[in-house]
């Protein structure tokens, strides 16, 4: 009786979900792969959260030997509550070292491989984890061009192009770009298939959201990562194949309380 009472709970929460209030986000972890180009010098940290590529330039740009690289610090655990599907919600944090490093020896893209595991707050059950790749490209600029390849009002960086304290010789930002908001990963809840839409970066909490991030050499940039869940483009089964399985479910509960009963 207790198997059958859980498979019906199962099947009302996944059936009820779509119009449910919130999710919760129980983790969110991140790994960097498929490096672009594989040979790049000096490339460390693949397939973990922090990747690291490039030749150190000269000690007068880079006097402590700094090489460049990304970060991905995920937003979950503790768990993220109170998400709504369609909203945008923190996924995590994304750090560029942008650090002088000579030229030829930048990496041109990298995927994102996002793991994530969802919460049914009013359900016996957890969505996840799921896979999601989602590409960023990075353009390693010229420090020394002129003009710089990224200026206003494209380049949205606060302070855009500025050489920073100690740094010897001019400075231009470089870009990270998001490819593919939209990941090949699908997953249902109820009779809907969604995905996870990587909305972009954000430096104010997420009251404006870019594809796009223009970093200041030198330092460390942060900005904070959102997305939302949002439907698939591709149509979920017919509400029928669900009443089938809710039968065979049903069928399932009414043959082991049979078995309980004998």
């Amino acid at each position: 009786m207790k198997v059958f009472l859980k498979a019906t709970a199962l099947s009302i929460a996944l059936c009820c979900l779509a119009s449910a209030a919130t999710l919760s986000l129980n983790s969110s972890t991140g790994t960097w792969i498929s490096v672009i180009p594989a040979a790049t010098p000096g490339l460390t940290g693949e397939t973990t959260s922090h990747v690291q590529w490039g030749t150190p330039g000269s000690l007068a740009d880079n006097p402590l030997g700094l090489k460049s690289g990304y970060q991905f610090n995920g937003a979950a655990p503790p768990p993220v509550l109170g998400i709504n599907l369609d909203t945008n919600f923190l996924l995590g944090t994304f750090i560029h070292e942008n650090n002088a490093i000579v030229p030829g020896t930048s990496i041109s893209q990298v995927t994102l491989r996002i793991l994530l595991e969802l919460g049914i707050p009013d359900g016996p059950t957890n969505v996840g984890p799921l896979a999601f790749d989602y590409i960023f490209q990075h353009d390693e600029t010229n420090n020394g061009a002129s003009p710089c390849a990224y200026v206003a009002p494209e380049n949205t960086n606060p302070t855009p192009n500025i050489t920073p304290v100690g740094f010897a010789g001019p400075s231009c930002d470089d870009r990270v770009f998001i490819a593919n908001s939209i990941p090949a990963t699908n997953f249902l809840i109820g009779s809907t298939l969604y995905t996870l839409n990587l909305v972009g970066f954000s430096q104010n909490g997420g009251v404006t959201i870019r594809d796009k991030f223009y970093t200041t050499e030198d330092i460390d940039n942060s900005a904070q990562l959102f997305a939302k869940i949002t439907a698939a483009e591709q149509t979920a089964p017919e509400p029928a194949s669900f009443m089938l399985i809710g039968g065979g479910m049903l069928a399932l509960g009414l043959g082991l309380r049979k078995r309980v009963i004998r």
